[in-house]
């Protein structure tokens, strides 16, 4: 009975001291933080992170769909010089896809024009987002300061000007970099209504590169045309991160 009593002793300090361990290493914050992003890094890695390298690596292969990996050879950047020097429809695609991105990001962002949104699928679809955010900036802006600019004698327009637009500028880049980024990737709306047609007149990236790669069955071609614009939007993404910490800082 004594050994008895002594084991559990023993036992009952070891879960103490596993308790009080555990309790120390979650206050501790760093230990915290990584646990708490860990799921959100495990998901990033599966389905972004990974699928992407795999494209990367794609882009610079010869591989089709049905081709034996034994036959799927290293090509480097010959997809790429081939969709700029031999691939008429590519180009159709590259400028079209400027067009698409800009007019419908300058359309969803001016409220006058908002009646045209719904003759456009996308500006429908994009407007509720940008208004939603520009209203949850708004949210963050003290009254007070408009208070004291009213009292200084400020109208309207230089309360906007030096209250509202400074206190939204974060939200507007963020919103901004965000849709030119979805838009220049969107598929479902072209390829649900036109399908990239007719005559090939309307295909974006996410489209043309659907086509080459499932359609046309020439992966290799598909995955550089899916990440042509990547460098670009890369630089997009870096900016915004600068500019955001230069607000911050």
């Amino acid at each position: 009975m004594e050994r008895k009593s002594h084991a559990d002793a023993a036992l009952a300090t070891k879960t103490m001291v596993g308790r009080k361990t555990g309790l120390a290493l979650l206050e501790r914050q760093s230990f915290l933080g990584y646990l708490l992003m860990a799921p959100a890094a495990f998901i990033i890695f599966f389905f972004v992170a990974y699928p992407f390298t795999w494209g990367v690596w794609m882009s610079l292969t010869n591989k089709q769909i049905g081709m034996p990996w034994s036959q799927v050879r290293f090509t480097g950047l010959r997809n790429y010089v081939d969709l700029l020097t031999k691939d008429g429809i590519f180009w159709t695609t590259f400028w079209n896809s400027f067009a698409y991105t800009g007019f419908a990001t300058v359309i969803k962002w001016s409220p006058s024009l908002a009646l045209a949104s719904v003759t456009f699928v996308n500006i429908w679809r994009g407007t509720p987002f940008f208004a939603i955010s520009f209203l949850a900036g708004l949210q963050t802006i003290s009254p007070d300061l408009y208070e004291a600019a009213a009292i200084d004698g400020a109208s309207g327009w230089q309360r906007f000007r030096h209250v509202t637009l400074p206190g939204i500028k974060p939200i507007t880049v963020v919103v901004l970099v965000f849709s030119i980024i979805v838009t220049f990737s969107d598929f479902q709306i072209v390829y649900v209504l036109t399908r990239g047609g007719p005559a090939n007149s309307t295909h974006l990236f996410a489209t043309y590169a659907y086509q080459v790669a499932m359609v046309g069955s020439r992966l290799g071609l598909g995955a550089a045309i899916s990440l042509f614009m990547f460098p670009f939007l890369a630089l997009l993404i870096i900016f915004q991160l600068f500019y955001l910490r230069r607000e911050q800082a």
